[in-house]
């Protein structure tokens, strides 16, 4: 319960400095009358209550169904989310190019022979500039945001991720893995989009299936009528899933059991063999890289999930975070998949997660052993925006190592 109240003043604290901030830099500096100034701040204010009161009652919400004035209201709310969040990165970015050029002009003065040569200031010149750049900043920010709702609300990417890897039996070479991770249905995406992501996953005739968490936004029972297309998932090989941090925050041990109803196999510090002409290869998975702190015996542990298996037997582990993978290379885990980050989903997000993650998308190598991929994702999670960042669903497909000395 303390460590909620840390987390929620410091959200508390920034959301304030964000606000403070565009304020400061938008409404402060406009040549208007103060009644209308008091106005537009009164305005920024509502919008900061706004996103904190409707997120407090989709938090607390119990109701069977999400009502559509609770829908309608996370939308805004996202929405307004992801705006001010592009606002503040142009407005940062306009200040520090500022700053450059100050400094820039400080230093041609410093160097003129004559100070009576520079050009007088123009006051009246500056306002102007100061208050197109203002509506021009809202009206950009807006365009991206809009650009954004588009990217993120249309088809996902079909990625195909071809991965090299030493001991995989011949019989598996080739292999196809459908990958989803990342899903959060919730208020903002319902059944329709759980209908499209089948749909496709389906398309791609995987041997398996595996889910590396942050499957939902919600509780169980507001949210299975939304997930029920995911009963449909089949592949010759099983399907396969893993929780993720938001598991957590809605009840991880219910949503396990739902994914289980779905037909799913719940790997939690556990394997499978996946098994094909006569050869087979380990599946691992764990929870959450964070899920000890909600549960005590949800700490993940690729060691332990692997225990049993043979040293010379390849390995794939599903974790929702990148992070694992320094505990995975340890256990000599040979391809990690994951999620968790989005790809960054829009600026400024994609440049802070850099100093959470390790990695971010795409394959990667680990150590000696061990590969990585992040998927981007196939929802999205709050603003409902992703830009130059596409969601995707990806099939990750097995090879041989080149120059194995076990290839035929």
């Amino acid at each position: 319960m303390k460590d909620a109240w840390i987390f929620y003043s410091i959200v508390f604290a920034v959301f304030s400095a964000v606000h403070l901030y565009i304020g400061r830099r938008l409404i402060s500096p406009l040549e208007a009358p103060k009644q209308i100034k008091r106005r537009l701040w009164a305005g920024l204010a509502a919008l900061f209550v706004l996103q904190f009161a409707g997120t407090f009652i989709y938090r607390s919400w119990r109701g069977l169904t999400f009502p559509p004035w609770l829908i309608y209201l996370m939308w805004t709310i996202y929405l307004v989310m992801g705006i001010l969040a592009l606002t503040l990165t142009i407005l940062f970015a306009r200040d520090v190019l500022r700053l450059v050029a100050r400094a820039g002009r400080r230093l041609a003065a410093s160097w003129a022979r004559h100070e009576e040569n520079a050009l007088p200031a123009n006051p009246e010149r500056r306002k102007f500039i100061s208050r197109t750049a203002s509506l021009g900043i809202i009206g950009f920010s807006s365009s991206l945001g809009g650009a954004g709702v588009f990217s993120a609300m249309g088809p996902a990417k079909l990625e195909t991720v071809e991965v090299p890897l030493a001991n995989l039996p011949s019989e598996f070479n080739g292999y196809r893995l459908a990958m989803l991770t990342d899903m959060h249905v919730g208020p903002t995406l319902g059944r329709e989009f759980v209908e499209q992501v089948v749909e496709t996953t389906q398309s791609l005739k995987a041997d398996a299936i595996v889910m590396t968490g942050d499957m939902i936004d919600g509780y169980v029972p507001q949210l299975r009528p939304e997930l029920e297309p995911l009963s449909r998932l089949t592949a010759p090989g099983g399907k396969f899933w893993v929780t993720g941090n938001h598991e957590y925050y809605w009840g991880a041990e219910g949503w396990m059991a739902e994914a289980e109803r779905l037909g799913f196999t719940v790997l939690h510090n556990s394997h499978q063999f996946l098994e094909r002409g006569g050869a087979s290869i380990v599946l691992a998975g764990v929870p959450d890289h964070h899920g000890g702190r909600f549960l005590a015996d949800h700490r993940p542990d690729p060691a332990k999930a692997i225990a049993g298996t043979s040293r010379e037997a390849v390995k794939i582990l599903l974790a929702h975070q990148p992070l694992t993978c320094f505990e995975a290379a340890k256990a000599g885990i040979d391809l990690q998949l994951s999620g968790h980050t989005h790809g960054g989903q829009f600026v400024p997000w994609n440049l802070l997660v850099r100093l959470q993650q390790p990695y971010v998308s795409g394959l990667h190598r680990h150590g000696e052993r061990l590969r990585v991929y992040v998927s981007r994702g196939v929802g999205f999670w709050g603003p409902p925006i992703r830009l130059g960042i596409p969601p995707e669903i990806t099939s990750i497909i097995l090879r041989r190592a080149a120059g194995d000395s076990k290839q035929a």
